[in-house]
């Protein structure tokens, strides 16, 4: 288990923050999937936004487009930081 924690994960760290970012940028635009999530309490920032968008409250869905434009790329700001951090240690 030590050469797991001091060889292998080193090795992966990089590749895995590369899939999460991945992931989570797709799931933001995956409506088909988001909408078994939903509920009448709950929403997602993306239904949200096709629902603002269907009935033509284009304003609102831009915002929430911008919202979620936003969330995504901080994501990837601080994933990029801290692979680099990882490039660095090595």
């Amino acid at each position: 288990m030590q050469t797991f924690y001091s060889i292998v994960l080193p090795l992966i760290r990089p590749m895995l923050v590369s899939i999460f970012v991945l992931v989570f940028i797709s799931a933001l635009r995956d409506i088909s999937t988001i909408i078994f999530l939903a509920s009448a309490k709950s929403q997602t920032l993306s239904l949200l936004m096709m629902q603002f968008a269907t009935s033509s409250n284009l304003e609102a869905s831009a915002v929430i487009g911008v919202i979620t434009t936003g969330i995504v790329v901080i994501v990837a700001l601080v994933t990029r930081r801290f692979g680099l951090q990882v490039a660095v240690q090595r």
